[in-house]
């Protein structure tokens, strides 16, 4: 069963709280049957009886197609839950192809809450995202394991608002043919032409309000896998239309190929008491055509073992110019790494506050100011 099926109101059992398992709905769990339609049964009925909770018990579970969660719906997933995905297609979405979703108003005050999430890219390689959410409000993912994304972002919001991401493990990467510099663990998108697909309208609307805290970015070990390319962040963006309010606290990059917080074209942003080991590049900050960005505070983040040229924290919009930016209490160093990067470099940039940096050891400047 793939996208857009199960639209038809189900009778199905629930709990006096509106609890829905997926094995009252005959999912088994055992690693061999296919469980789509099953799951796809429980949170269907869930979202026709006005919403609730659908519980996934112990197991392992595979499914052949997308699962599609709506409105007002919590997904808890045990302990000791395993989602394999091993067919085509995103392994969650918050819409069905041909949904004409816009803004902000397509299905929304959703929880996913645990599971490990095998999205099983080294098997399946067929470049699909795994989860896919757009034109939502009220999103939150909690104790989450994203493994093995597949040739594309574990996990995508476009064109979201009110975005929680909390304790969740982005872990493995089947890079395949696709396009290092442009994989984001986690990539926070508009709704442009060509950069979602999944539904809803290309109406240009950003994501606001998003909040990604204490997760991990990393390796999963699994063969044919690699470390992420780039944790959180983004690589298109139209002028006029920007990020705001976002804020990227207390999470840990390890070993990240690439820049491991891409920001293009953002605006009120924190990242704050983040933690990057052995990463090529740790923050970049970049804008869209002609746009400006403004509103940055970058503090008391850990850079550790830098492992390329490429400076720790960058501001250099391609063209516009980034105001009001404070780099503050950050601790960078490259002592370990042996490469001559640079600490901060600021291009394009006025109205910045460079204060209570410890810069050690980078085998190059400092800071660079460079108009």
């Amino acid at each position: 069963c793939g996208e857009g099926t199960l639209m038809t109101k189900l009778v199905a059992p629930q709990t006096f709280d509106r609890e829905y398992n997926v094995k009252a709905f005959g999912a088994v769990g055992d690693g061999v049957a296919d469980d789509t339609a099953e799951i796809n049964a429980a949170l269907q009925a869930c979202f026709d009886a006005g919403g609730g909770t659908v519980r996934i018990p112990a197991g392992s579970y595979k499914t052949s197609g997308s699962l599609i969660i709506r409105s007002d719906t919590t997904l808890i997933c045990d302990n000791n839950v395993t989602i394999t995905r091993t067919a085509a297609g995103a392994m969650l979405t918050n819409g069905g192809q041909g949904e004409d979703q816009a803004v902000y108003g397509g299905h929304g005050n959703i929880t996913v809450r645990g599971g490990i999430w095998n999205i099983n890219g080294p098997v399946v390689q067929t470049a699909n995202l795994g989860f896919a959410f757009g034109h939502g409000q009220n999103i939150r993912f909690e104790d989450c394991v994203f493994k093995d994304a597949d040739q594309n972002h574990a996990v995508e919001t476009n064109s979201c608002k009110n975005v929680r991401i909390k304790n969740c493990q982005f872990l493995g990467l089947y890079l395949g043919a696709a396009d290092a510099t442009l994989m984001e663990a986690y990539q926070i998108d508009l709704a442009l032409a060509g950069t979602f697909g999944a539904f809803g309208l290309e109406d240009s609307t950003p994501c606001t309000d998003v909040l990604v805290e204490g997760c991990y970015f990393g390796a999963s070990g699994t063969g044919s896998t690699v470390v992420w390319p780039r944790g959180v962040g983004s690589h298109s963006g139209s002028n006029g239309f920007s990020h705001t309010n976002i804020r990227i606290e207390n999470n840990v990059f390890d070993s990240v190929s690439g820049t491991a917080v891409p920001l293009f074209g953002y605006q009120r942003v924190q990242v704050k008491g983040n933690t990057f080991i052995s990463c090529a590049a740790g923050i970049y900050c970049n804008s869209a055509s002609s746009q400006d960005i403004r509103d940055f505070v970058i503090s008391n983040n850990n850079f550790r073992s830098l492992g390329t040229s490429n400076p720790a924290i960058t501001f250099a919009p391609s063209t516009g110019t980034a105001f009001n930016i404070v780099i503050s209490n950050n601790s960078i160093d490259a002592s370990s790494s042996g490469t001559k990067a640079k600490g901060i470099l600021l291009s394009r940039t006025t109205d910045a506050t460079i204060t209570g940096n410890v810069i050690k050891s980078v085998g190059n400047s400092g800071i660079v100011l460079d108009n």
